[in-house]
């Protein structure tokens, strides 16, 4: 799929050339927030989203230096374990970032979209090289050399910014109906929660309510199946390796 206005063929490229460096942060510990100066780990980077998680900062301990600072057009790669391949490109609305020894950033050159190159670490192709390229002994990795060594498609300058512009609105669209979700999700807990501890009641059709919930043990609800044989070509789903498909009793209370 291309937008029809485009042609000619796309440029392959390195991620190596696609940057002005490729350097490794900085080795400090983290502390508490002292409200300016924040600190990205491995951990800040939202594993479904790719964004900073910004509702706990932390700082990075010691001595400041300009050289760890995350700006506009820097792409942060993780380098080493479970997350290896974990992305995140600067967002100026998180503020003063310092980048944490476990990442690498690309110093992207400002005549790449730095949306356009990002958008190309989200892809099936991009997790597939990263799976490939981490397989080695013991903890996983990817060091500054190979990650510049990733390929790339480029198009010119100007089908690259309406990409990312395009990728950008339907972003942010996404982030926000996940925002919608989170909240009618954090609405249903609270609801149940007030209806199992009976703070909502409901009423039948004569507008009366209903009678008081009675409290019963598992053992009284549930029959106790201890017959293994069956008739159906599906396997017995087991519990433990003792009591093999048995449903254990609860003893425990049930309100009903």
């Amino acid at each position: 799929m291309r937008f029809k206005e485009f042609e000619g063929e796309w440029e392959d490229i390195t991620l190596g050339k696609c940057a002005n460096s490729l350097d490794y942060g900085m080795n400090s510990s983290a502390i508490k927030f002292d409200g300016k100066n924040r600190y990205i780990r491995i951990t800040d980077i939202d594993e479904n989203t790719s964004k900073y998680k910004s509702e706990n900062p932390v700082s990075p301990e010691g001595e400041l230096t300009d050289k760890y600072l995350v700006r506009e057009n820097d792409i942060l790669f993780t380098r080493t374990g479970a997350s290896t391949g974990k992305t995140y490109c600067y967002d100026i609305r998180d503020g003063k970032l310092y980048f944490a020894g476990f990442l690498i950033r690309a110093k992207i050159k400002e005549i790449y979209n730095v949306h356009f190159i990002f958008a190309q670490t989200q892809t099936t192709k991009y997790d597939k090289w990263v799976k490939l390229m981490s397989m080695r002994s013991g903890q996983p990795g990817i060091n500054s050399q190979e990650y510049s060594s990733y390929p790339l498609s480029i198009p010119s300058k100007f089908e690259q910014d309406k990409v990312s512009t395009v990728l950008g609105k339907i972003n942010e669209r996404i982030l926000a109906q996940n925002k919608i979700i989170e909240h009618l999700e954090s609405l249903s807990r609270e609801l149940v929660t007030k209806i199992l501890a009976q703070e909502i009641k409901f009423q039948n059709n004569k507008s009366v309510d209903f009678p008081i919930w009675e409290s019963m043990l598992g053992n009284e609800i549930f029959a106790n199946i201890s017959n293994k044989k069956h008739n159906s070509d599906l396997p017995i789903l087991a519990i433990t390796q003792e009591y093999g498909g048995d449903f254990a009793e609860i003893d425990h209370p049930v309100s009903v």
